[in-house]
């Protein structure tokens, strides 16, 4: 069995990657992924690690949006004294609210989408697709298939089963 790279495992983990796409990636079952995040000390200590790390980030993230949000605030207060400085006092408030828009963005987990295949043992055979037990595809024709956008898949497949 080739060795697992527990450093990614763990990492991908942290990043809240779906343990079915870890699987994929790492070519492993999702029960080893279980079995490792439970007894495997060595990993348990890297997913703190990197949970810690990451924390660090997004509460340095947050002081720093929080910081400029204190400065344009100051700012706006200084500019809506007067009439002239009212449009510049709107544009930082403006800013103010973007910011927060896309730290609320950064924090959306995004839903992948599925791709489901109903495919012939011929079709599987010529096209070269690896699956694990549980007859999820891991690679077509040598690429793997956690990093491959449907379009090329959907490519592959139309021509490869495409009479020659």
């Amino acid at each position: 069995m080739a060795e697992i790279d527990k450093d990614r495992l763990a990492k991908m983990l942290v990043l809240g990657i779906p343990q079915v796409k870890v699987a994929i990636a790492l070519g492993i079952s999702e029960g080893r992924i279980s079995q490792l995040k439970t007894e495997d000390d060595e990993l348990i200590g890297m997913i703190a690690k990197f949970q810690g790390k990451r924390a660090e980030h997004e509460i340095k993230q947050d002081a720093s949006l929080e910081q400029i949000e204190r400065n344009l605030l100051e700012r706006s207060v200084e500019l809506s004294s007067t009439t002239e400085s009212l449009a510049e006092a709107i544009n930082a408030f403006h800013k103010i609210q973007d910011a927060k828009a896309k730290k609320a963005l950064m924090q959306t987990p995004v839903e992948q989408p599925k791709l489901e295949l109903h495919l012939s043992d011929m079709a599987i055979g010529k096209l070269d697709i690896h699956m694990d037990g549980n007859r999820n595809i891991l690679s077509i024709r040598g690429k793997t298939m956690a990093t491959m956008p449907a379009k090329n898949v959907k490519e592959i497949i139309e021509a490869g089963v495409q009479p020659r």
